[in-house]
C-alpha cells in the first residue's frame, strides 16, 4: 500500500511540476524581462531616428537662431523641425529656399534680411512658420473648444515669449489667485 503511495505522491510532485508557482514566477518574470528589454530597445531606436539630421534639415539650428535673435538649444531646434515637417509635409522645400536665400542674401541680421527687396511673402512666411514656432511653443492652430486640432507641440518652458518678461513675469505654471476663484468672479455678490 504504500508503494502505491509513493507512486501517487511522486505522480503528484511530477504533475506539480509541469505548472508550479515557482514555474509560472520564473516565467513570468523572464517575460517580463524581454519585455522590458523590447521596449527600451525600441525607445532607443526612435530617440536616434529623431536625432537624424536629414540633408533638408542641415543647418536648421543655425538658421533658427539667425532668424530668431536667440540661442536655442539644439534639441529643441530637432523638436521644431520635427513639427514643422509633420505639419506641413512641404515645409522642407520652403526651408531649403530660404535657407539658400539667406546664404545669398548675405544677411548678418534679421533685420537686414526684413529689408531685402527679394524677400518676398512666401520667404517671410517660412520665415515666421519657424520663428512662431520658437515663440509660441507649438506649430498649427489651436481650436478652443474641440478635443482634435491640428497643433503639435514643441515646448513650454522654454518657450521664447516668456524670455520677454521673464524678469517681471515667472512662466505661469499655477493659478496666482486663491482657490476657486473663478467662482468669485462667475457670481459676483
Amino acid at each position: 500500500m504504500e508503494n502505491n503511495k509513493e507512486k501517487t505522491d511522486e505522480k503528484k510532485i511530477a504533475d506539480r511540476g509541469t505548472f508550479s508557482r515557482r514555474n509560472f514566477l520564473f516565467w513570468g518574470g523572464a517575460a517580463a524581462a524581454a519585455s522590458f528589454v523590447l521596449v527600451l530597445s525600441a525607445q532607443a531606436a526612435v530617440e536616434l531616428n529623431e536625432g537624424i539630421v536629414t540633408p533638408a534639415a542641415a543647418g536648421f539650428h543655425d538658421i533658427s537662431q539667425f532668424l530668431t535673435g536667440k540661442e536655442i538649444v539644439p534639441q529643441l531646434a530637432e523638436r521644431a523641425w520635427w513639427a514643422l515637417t509633420n505639419h506641413d509635409s512641404s515645409f522642407g522645400e520652403k526651408y531649403q529656399i530660404l535657407r539658400d536665400f539667406i546664404a545669398a542674401s548675405n544677411a548678418r541680421t534679421i533685420d537686414q534680411l526684413k529689408t531685402h527687396k527679394a524677400f518676398d511673402t512666401a520667404l517671410r512666411q517660412t520665415a515666421l512658420a519657424i520663428i512662431s514656432a520658437y515663440y509660441l511653443g507649438y506649430v498649427g492652430t489651436p481650436r478652443s473648444l474641440r478635443a482634435h486640432d491640428d497643433t503639435i507641440f514643441i515646448t513650454y518652458t522654454q518657450a521664447l515669449m516668456y524670455r520677454l518678461t521673464y524678469e517681471q513675469t515667472p512662466i505661469p505654471t499655477y493659478s496666482r489667485w486663491e482657490s476657486g476663484y473663478w467662482g468669485s468672479l462667475a457670481n459676483p455678490r
